[in-house]
């Protein structure tokens, strides 16, 4: 049987996803349309959620029925912190989390917490979606 890996020390301070689970910070939803219309915090709240957003915490793995360990990496191959990855758009659950800023302070910030099976895959410079 395999041992379970350590998890990374990297990871956001104060929480850490078991299992298979996956923190992103979603991207911010535009505030203009393409059209050049004004849309309303609430309305765009309301009418739909970010479907991108960057990896900033994650568990190390599940085990399946049959006593197997799969390691997060298998499941999602190419996942580290900082990724960028496209998701369902209502895929997980919203939390709030606590999120250093630049200038050293603390605020509570919108992340999803998933499972690896809610992710679509990375997005990359190759597709055109990193920036």
């Amino acid at each position: 049987m395999k041992k379970k890996p350590e998890p990374e020390s990297e990871q956001m301070a104060g929480f850490l996803p078991y299992s298979d689970r996956v923190v992103i910070a979603p991207d911010k939803l535009p505030e203009v349309s393409k059209g050049g219309i004004h849309i309303p915090q609430t309305s765009s709240e309301m009418t739909k959620r970010a479907t991108t957003g960057t990896v900033v915490a994650f568990g190390d793995g599940r085990w399946t029925p049959q006593g197997e360990y799969i390691e997060i990496q298998k499941l999602l191959p190419g996942i580290k912190l900082g990724a960028r990855v496209l998701f369902g758009g209502w895929a997980g659950i919203e939390i709030t989390l606590p999120q250093e800023m630049p200038d050293g302070e603390y605020i509570q910030a919108r992340h999803f917490l998933m499972r690896a099976d809610d992710i679509y895959g990375l997005l990359t410079e190759e597709n055109g979606h990193e920036k």
